[in-house]
């Protein structure tokens, strides 16, 4: 339970149909439009602004949501983009690169927003921030080379505590969708008078089972559900795919998936993406690219990259030696 405080792909779509018997007569059909991608960088929003042009009603994925992103959607929608509105405080919460797209795509639209992700003064939140300096930490051992053998455990454990956060975050989204959707709708006339809605959702790619879930609630609401991916075919990279294997961990097969050499791989990834990260600004390359690398070296592999230290000499270090274990990596060569 989430306790909140006071106050240039070729997309691939897929859709559930509702029942129309079930529509009521004064509330308007509506018709959920999912967007599926990773959200870094401007790249990732890659195909976003033809749906949001569609939509009548728009929800950005925001975990720990505040009153000042809040504001801000509805200042830019209606006024357009006006950074001197801003203070340096709030220009460095709202704004990502990814955000940024979002606000440019928004301005001056006079859309309705809707926000259903979990509050940045929620109690979620302090468990989200406390398992990413988990994963930060971790992740400084691995570079240093420090015991290699106990971080997987711990690895694992964060992993755990990682996806069960986002399994209660996609429950309260869900929760809250169905609960804010019909009052933003009664609340403005315009949108309360129509027969059908389009309603855009941008949430990120991993979030599978929220798209199952909500595909059901929208057919039984008598809607309509459809999940649209920036970029197909999409590649899961090792923590996507980990993470899908703890959301789905009761089937034996996702059980015996669950390994220490995908363990391994998946932080070996994760490290690749902030050597990568500021190279490849698009993020489906980016974990094309990593996934690629990690694939082809096993446990044994990997360990002896991290207790040898090799991470922690730098870019041009870590590629000689992986070139030199003959591990091909996109736009190098191997030795003659």
């Amino acid at each position: 339970m989430i306790k909140e405080a006071p106050e240039v792909g070729t997309p691939k779509v897929e859709e559930s149909q509702g029942k129309e018997a079930s529509v009521s007569e004064r509330e308007p059909r509506i018709n959920l439009t999912i967007f599926s991608s990773a959200h870094r960088t401007r790249e990732d929003a890659r195909g976003l602004k033809e749906l949001f042009e569609k939509a009548d009603i728009y929800i950005p994925e925001i975990a720990g949501v505040s009153p000042a992103i809040r504001e801000y959607y509805d200042v830019v929608a209606r006024d357009g983009l006006d950074l001197s509105r801003l203070s340096p405080e709030e220009r460095r919460e709202v704004f990502t690169s990814f955000r940024a797209s979002d606000y440019e795509m928004v301005a001056g639209s006079k859309k309705p927003f809707l926000f259903v992700d979990v509050p940045k003064d929620s109690e979620w939140m302090v468990r989200y921030r406390r398992v990413h300096a988990d994963f930060y930490a971790i992740a400084k051992r691995f570079i240093s080379g420090k015991n290699f053998d106990e971080l997987l455990r711990q690895y694992s454990s964060a992993i755990e505590k990682w996806a069960d956060l986002q399994k209660e975050r996609e429950e309260y989204i869900r929760e809250t969708l169905k609960r804010e959707l019909p009052r933003i709708v009664k609340e403005h006339p315009a949108l309360r008078d129509r027969q059908e809605l389009n309603v855009l959702m941008q949430l990120g790619a991993e979030h599978t089972t929220f798209y199952r879930a909500i595909k059901r609630d929208m057919e039984i609401a008598g809607g309509a559900a459809r999940r649209v991916w920036n970029e197909m075919p999409f590649v899961f990279g090792y923590p996507a795919e980990l993470m899908r294997r703890y959301y789905f961990k009761k089937s034996q097969r996702a059980k015996e998936g669950i390994t220490d050499e995908l363990f391994a791989r998946t932080l070996f990834e994760e490290v690749l993406y902030e050597i990568f990260g500021d190279v490849i600004s698009d993020s489906a390359m980016l974990v094309r690219v990593s996934r690629h690398i990690a694939g082809q070296l096993g446990l044994k592999e990997i360990k002896e990259i991290s207790e040898k230290g090799i991470l922690g000499f730098g870019k041009k270090a870590l590629l000689d030696h992986l070139v030199s274990l003959g591990v091909d990596i996109p736009g190098m060569e191997g030795p003659k």
